[in-house]
C-alpha cells in the first residue's frame, strides 16, 4: 500500500513539475506576427499607446537597406519591405517585456549586418536575461544562440562623424535633414548615396492623438537633393491626408493641427480662422499649443470672460517656441473677453502659456481653479 502510495505521488509530483516546465515554456515563447490580421492588431494597440507624439516613444530605425527597413519602440519591432511598401511582420515587445520597466534592466536590438538575423535582448548587469533571435527571412523567432559575423553598423551619424558623404560634410547633411522633419529620428545609410530616417507628413491636417499612425520613412537622396516619402504603416490604418479645412470634422472638441516641413507641430491660424475648429476649450485649443499666424496678430477671445475664476491673478504669455527676446504677458480680467496679440513675425512659431501669479491657498486650490478655467470656451482668431 505504501508503495503505490509512493508512486502515486511521484506521479502527481511529475505532473506539476511538467505542468510548470510547460507553462514557464509558454512564457518565453514569442510568435512572429505575419499575417494581416495580426499585423494590424499590433499596430492598433501601438498607435493607441501614442496619444501624444511629442511626449510619446518615438521609433529607432535598426536596420537599412534597398530591400527592407527594420525599426522598433518599446511596444513592438518592424519589418518594413521597400519594394512592397508594407509592413511584412512585427514582433509585440510589449508583451515579450523586453522594455520592461520593472528592475535595472539594459534592452537591445542588433541586426546583422546582411539584415538577415536580428537579436533582441535584455540584460542585468552582467547577466543576460532575456535572449531572442530573430530570422528575418523565415520569419522565426529562436532562443538558442547566433553568432554573428558582422553587426550592422549604418548609423549615419556615427559612421560619418569626421567624414564626407559624396562630398558634403556631416554637418551640411545634418541641417538639411533638420529642416526636412529629421528631428528625433535616428538616420541609417540605406545604401550609397541614399539616406533613410522616420518623420510625419508635413501640411495635413492631424490630430495630435493620431499623429503615429502617420508615421512615414523619408529617403533622402545625397547625390540628387531630393526626398521621397513611404507611410510606414499604410494598408493597416486610416491615413490622414486632409487639406481641406471645409472637410474636417469638428466635433466633440477635435483640435486639428499641422506638422512644418522642418518638423514643429503647429495650429495654423490662417488656414482654419472662421471654421468650427478654431472654437473650442481653453485647456485643449490654446494653453501649451504651437501658433503661426502670418497676418501679424493672435486673438484669443473667451465667450464668457465673467465665468473664467481671476482669483489667483492668471495670465497669459505668448513667446517664439525658442523662447527668443522677452514674452508678451496680458492680465486677464473679469470684464474682457478678448486679448489680442500683435507684432508676430512670418514663419514664426509661437506657444501660449497660461499660469497664476499669486500663491494659492492650497495644492486643491490651484487645482480647482485650473479644472474650472481650462473648461471655458474660446475662440482663436488672427484679425
Amino acid at each position: 500500500m505504501k508503495k503505490y502510495f509512493l508512486v502515486c505521488l511521484i506521479a502527481v509530483c511529475s505532473l506539476i513539475f511538467l505542468s510548470g516546465c510547460q507553462k514557464s515554456k509558454k512564457k518565453d515563447e514569442v510568435k512572429v506576427l505575419s499575417s494581416k490580421g495580426t499585423i494590424k492588431e499590433l499596430i492598433t494597440d501601438v498607435t493607441k499607446d501614442q496619444e501624444d507624439p511629442n511626449n510619446g516613444d518615438f521609433p529607432t530605425l535598426d536596420y537599412a537597406s534597398d530591400q527592407r527597413i527594420m525599426f522598433h519602440n518599446q511596444n513592438a519591432f518592424f519589418v518594413f519591405d521597400v519594394k512592397k511598401k508594407k509592413i511584412v511582420s512585427a514582433i509585440d515587445l510589449k508583451d515579450m517585456g523586453l522594455f520592461s520597466q520593472k528592475g535595472d534592466y539594459e534592452s537591445k536590438i542588433l541586426a546583422a549586418a546582411d539584415g538577415s538575423v536580428v537579436r533582441l535582448y535584455q540584460t542585468e548587469g552582467e547577466k543576460t536575461r532575456k535572449d531572442y533571435y530573430f530570422y528575418v527571412d523565415d520569419q522565426k523567432i529562436s532562443q538558442k544562440k547566433t553568432a554573428f559575423d558582422d553587426i550592422y553598423e549604418g548609423d549615419f551619424y556615427k559612421a560619418y562623424k569626421d567624414r564626407s558623404f559624396l562630398g558634403k560634410s556631416t554637418e551640411e547633411i545634418q541641417s538639411v535633414l533638420g529642416k526636412s522633419g529629421q528631428n528625433d529620428s535616428n538616420v541609417l545609410i540605406q545604401n550609397e548615396k541614399t539616406l533613410v530616417y522616420l518623420s510625419y507628413p508635413s501640411d495635413v491636417f492631424i490630430q495630435p492623438e493620431e499623429e503615429f499612425q502617420n508615421l512615414q520613412l523619408s529617403f533622402y537622396d545625397v547625390s540628387k537633393n531630393t526626398w521621397k516619402n513611404m507611410p510606414v504603416f499604410q494598408g493597416y490604418v486610416k491615413l490622414n491626408t486632409k487639406q481641406d479645412t471645409e472637410k474636417l470634422d469638428t466635433g466633440d472638441g477635435k483640435v486639428w493641427m499641422k506638422r512644418s516641413r522642418d518638423g514643429v507641430l503647429y495650429f495654423d491660424v490662417d488656414a482654419l480662422r472662421s471654421t468650427k475648429a478654431c472654437r473650442g476649450k481653453f485647456g485643449t485649443l490654446v494653453v501649451g499649443n504651437v501658433f503661426r499666424s502670418q497676418t501679424g496678430k493672435l486673438v484669443v477671445t473667451f465667450e464668457n470672460a465673467k465665468d473664467f475664476d481671476v482669483t489667483l491673478k492668471p495670465v497669459l504669455s505668448l513667446n517664439t517656441i525658442d523662447d527668443e527676446g522677452e514674452p508678451q504677458i496680458q492680465e486677464i480680467k473679469k470684464n474682457q473677453n478678448t486679448y489680442t496679440f500683435t507684432g508676430l513675425k512670418k514663419g514664426k512659431y509661437y506657444y501660449i502659456d497660461y499660469y497664476p501669479t499669486a500663491d494659492p491657498e492650497s495644492e486643491k486650490q490651484l487645482k480647482n481653479i485650473d479644472d474650472h478655467n481650462l473648461k471655458q470656451k474660446v475662440t482663436v482668431d488672427n484679425q
